[in-house]
């Protein structure tokens, strides 16, 4: 059964694009997350690139994710320590946290 799916499976793998025609389906969603869901993994490579942090909204707008999906994500990497936010007028801008161990 396993030989039957693995060509199958290695067939869609280079077929899908990277910004595929189906909207919903990216190839770096079939790869394993590193850290925990493709979500956060983009979450914090995007957050490790930036030096003055984003805006959720803006950090959304850039993985090309929606808003309600990365402000959780950035909520647990808060708990977590991994990222800090600090008040702008009246907005927050998150930013990796250089001092963290990740």
């Amino acid at each position: 059964m396993l030989g039957l799916l693995l060509p199958a499976v290695a067939a869609l793998l280079t077929c899908v694009p990277v910004f595929g025609t189906v909207p919903e389906m990216r190839r770096d969603d079939l790869r394993p997350a590193v850290f925990g869901t493709a979500t956060r993994d983009r979450v914090l490579i995007r957050l490790a690139l930036s030096e003055n942090g984003l805006h959720v909204r803006e950090l959304a707008r850039q993985i090309e994710s929606s808003a309600n999906a990365v402000h959780r994500v950035v909520i647990g990497l808060e708990r977590a320590g991994v990222v800090v936010s600090r008040p702008v007028g009246t907005t927050r801008i998150v930013l990796l946290d250089r001092k963290s161990v990740v």
